[in-house]
Parts: structure tokens; C-alpha cells; sequence
């Protein structure tokens, strides 16, 4: 995918890091999603973003910029990339970090977003 350099626009709103803070963790139907599911963790992170943004009239088609981190980037960079393209139809700029721990045990990943309406 072609890197975005340059994105201009007016009102700007920043996303703090989107996480699922427990290991298990119920989906909109009310299923259990255990924290070594790389997959669904992801997945609940962009639903959560989303209804974040919608609290300002916002959503995951104004976001310009994401910042993945990843508890093992060698393992998960790919599957977030294929996961993300879900999500977006013109993926973000993105900047993706390995890390060695994030906000809570069990965690597997953390987004942030900058979104511009």
C-alpha cells in the first residue's frame, strides 16, 4: 500500500490508545473473547475505536493516522495489516512499534488514532 505523506484538513481529533482491558472480554453478541485471540482482540479494538469517534459525529473513515503497538510485532504486524483493511476502505498513514509490555496483562495490541473531520 502506498504510504500517505501528507494529509490537510480542519478540525483534528486524537484517539488515545484503544485497548480491551481484560483477558476475557464479551463481543457485541455477548460472546466470550479470551485474550489470546489475536484476531478478535483486534477487531474489538477498531469496534471500540469506532464508537468513540461516533460520540464526536466522527468515525473510522476520517482517521489519517494510526499508531499500532504490538506485544510481538514478528508474529501479528501481517494479521493487524489484513485485519485493518476490514475496517477502512483507504487505509491510514500508520506507524506500527514493538513493544515489550502494554497497558494490562493479556494484551496483545494498543491503537491510537488521529482522525480529521
Amino acid at each position: 500500500e502506498p504510504a500517505r505523506l501528507l494529509i490537510q484538513r480542519d478540525v483534528m481529533l486524537w484517539v488515545g490508545r484503544r485497548v480491551n482491558l481484560a483477558p476475557r472480554l464479551l463481543d457485541a453478541d455477548g460472546n466470550v473473547i479470551h485474550g489470546d485471540d489475536f484476531d478478535a482482540e483486534t477487531r474489538l479494538t477498531f469496534e471500540n475505536m469506532s464508537k468513540t469517534l461516533a460520540q464526536s459525529g466522527a468515525s473510522l473513515g476520517d482517521i489519517v493516522k494510526l499508531t499500532v503497538f504490538l506485544l510481538d510485532i514478528e508474529a501479528h504486524n501481517d494479521r493487524s495489516n489484513a485485519i485493518k483493511r476490514e475496517y477502512f476502505e483507504e487505509p491510514p498513514a500508520q506507524s506500527t512499534i514493538g513493544v515489550a509490555g502494554l497497558a494490562a496483562p493479556g494484551l496483545q495490541l494498543e491503537v491510537e488514532a488521529l482522525a480529521v473531520l
